[in-house]
């Protein structure tokens, strides 16, 4: 069974409707599971929104890099656009860095919210993210 990761925004937009697997069910393996899945999910949004499929660090920096993005947050017109193109790109990659993917973590529940909760903050801007660079390259998957 799958849901929707609840709107902190009034309206519909693409991260609401995004399916994730069932937070209910992953609470029994705890919380940490939870926010694991959440992570996940932001990274094939962003492969989706994207049309890349590498992993990681290597897609997030690829897709949000500082000059010449395939998604844009604003309208890099100067530097300071440009810096925040890049802090949102760092905030990106490491969400897809998660230590709790390979060992069980110590955290309370309430850390693992708090995850999930940066999860969505940057979920909701990438809703907003145009795409820049829809043309080929070598991260683009193939049209059959």
């Amino acid at each position: 069974m799958t849901v929707s990761l609840p709107s902190l925004t009034a309206g519909p937009d693409d991260w609401e409707r995004a399916e994730i697997p069932d937070l209910g069910q992953r609470r029994a393996r705890g919380s940490w599971s939870a926010a694991l899945d959440t992570s996940l999910a932001l990274q094939d949004y962003v492969k989706q929104k994207s049309r890349c499929h590498e992993d990681g660090a290597d897609l997030m920096g690829f897709v949000f890099s500082r000059n010449g993005p395939v998604l844009s947050f604003n309208a890099l017109a100067d530097d300071t656009d440009k810096s925040e193109q890049e802090g949102l790109m760092d905030l990106f990659e490491g969400v897809t860095r998660n230590p709790r993917a390979h060992a069980l973590p110590h955290d309370s529940s309430e850390m693992a919210l708090e995850y999930i909760a940066l999860i969505s903050l940057l979920a909701k801007r990438l809703d907003r993210a145009k795409l820049l660079r829809p043309q080929p390259s070598r991260y683009v998957l193939p049209k059959f």
